[in-house]
């Protein structure tokens, strides 16, 4: 299996600006392995400043993360 560094960057970015947080990252983040809207998920956060939990295409990911 291949690493996805652009992924692996996005994460660790967004890591870094919510560090002073806690739950960052939601229960199912780690369940699911759709990495190309995970990076979506986290442009979106990292631009606008919000959490994943925040983010509007976070209703996508649960929606495959609980079928």
């Amino acid at each position: 299996m291949e690493i996805d560094k652009e992924y692996v960057v996005l994460q660790a970015e967004y890591h870094s600006l919510n560090e002073d947080k806690d739950n960052i990252f939601p229960n199912c983040w780690y369940n699911v392995k759709e990495y190309e809207l995970k990076k979506e998920i986290l442009k979106e956060c990292i631009k606008n400043n919000i959490l994943i939990k925040d983010c509007q295409l976070y209703n996508d990911f649960r929606n495959i993360a609980y079928k």
